[in-house]
């Protein structure tokens, strides 16, 4: 991927972000004080980023060396645990692996749903955040199941922002799917280059919502990749079925769009997550039955977007 000007402008603000994929699915309490305290967060400017998450979510405290100890002899004692159960993973990736070679090729028509949300134990890998576990804002947000044993997003928005003064914008929530492994904690991605679309069943309230696909690399300047396009919803008591081209997704960094777009890589998406950040207070209500990719032979984009280069662009490419 080329460092173009536009992304090394974008990549000064990340000290400044809000990452969402650092606290566990079980961290949002839906009644929480106005304003968590606001995190120390280091917010010097380096060459580089030291920390994947910019230091959200982690333990400021320097550790002595017992409970350094303590920590590693816990970690061991849980990674014996967990061996089993990967071992039987590592087993099923194997057959599914084979399943996938004999099936080359994909009809029009052909989908898979990666995610189906029936009951709560389909909420564990999801990540809920908003600015008011930072300590940056008041809004607040949950992800439970509803009344029809669906994935349920909800809470209330508030862009009012805190009297310390640092805080510029205030006013998003924001749930995400854990980051796809394999067995062993292996790095893995969603193998949808077969597909054209993005698909999924839900049921809003009117606002607008912000689809977001995690490009995540290994290189630092790669960690707040993601490409991103709105969800209108309807509202009402009816479900709608949304259909997304991905040539429809545009490119994005640290929060920022891109001046040099590029097609989506569909075999390097790690995880996805919905936001809400339209900048009205109120509440929000998004009920999610599936989410699921599909291919559609009459779709023949690639990119729907201009791809030129600004003069930063030509210089610094």
């Amino acid at each position: 991927m080329k460092f173009t000007f536009s992304k090394c402008h974008a990549y000064k603000h990340l000290f400044l972000s809000k990452p969402t994929s650092v606290i566990q699915s079980n961290y949002t309490n839906f009644n929480l004080t106005p304003c968590n305290p606001q995190m120390n967060i280091d917010t010097r400017s380096h060459f580089y980023q030291v920390d994947r998450h910019d230091g959200y979510g982690r333990d400021q405290r320097q550790k002595n060396e017992i409970e350094w100890i303590k920590e590693k002899v816990k970690g061991v004692k849980a990674g014996a645990k967990l061996l089993p159960a990967e071992i039987e993973k590592f087993k099923q990736e194997q057959r599914d692996k084979w399943r996938m070679d004999r099936q080359r090729i994909f009809e029009d028509g052909t989908f898979k749903k990666e995610f189906e949300f029936r009951g709560a134990d389909c909420l564990d890998n999801w990540i809920v955040t908003s600015d008011r576990t930072w300590g940056e804002g008041f809004s607040k947000a949950e992800l439970t199941v509803s009344k029809q044993n669906m994935a349920l997003f909800q809470g209330h928005l508030c862009c009012d922002l805190p009297q310390e003064g640092t805080i510029r914008r205030a006013g998003y929530a924001n749930i995400k799917s854990a980051k796809k492994r394999k067995s062993f904690y292996r790095d893995d991605r969603f193998e949808w280059n077969p597909y054209t679309h993005f698909i999924g069943r839900m049921r809003g309230d009117g606002r607008t919502y912000m689809i977001t696909l995690y490009i995540d690399g290994e290189l630092d300047m790669t960690w707040n990749d993601t490409y991103n396009y709105y969800l209108y919803t309807r509202g009402g008591p009816y479900w709608q079925w949304v259909k997304i081209p991905f040539s429809k997704f545009f490119f994005g960094a640290a929060g920022t769009i891109q001046n040099q777009q590029s097609e989506l890589s569909r075999h390097y998406v790690s995880a996805i997550g919905f936001t809400i950040m339209d900048q009205n207070d109120g509440p929000f209500k998004l009920e999610i039955d599936y989410l699921g990719v599909m291919k559609d032979d009459n779709h023949h984009d690639i990119f729907q977007y201009e791809q030129y280069q600004t003069k930063f662009d030509e210089v610094y490419s």
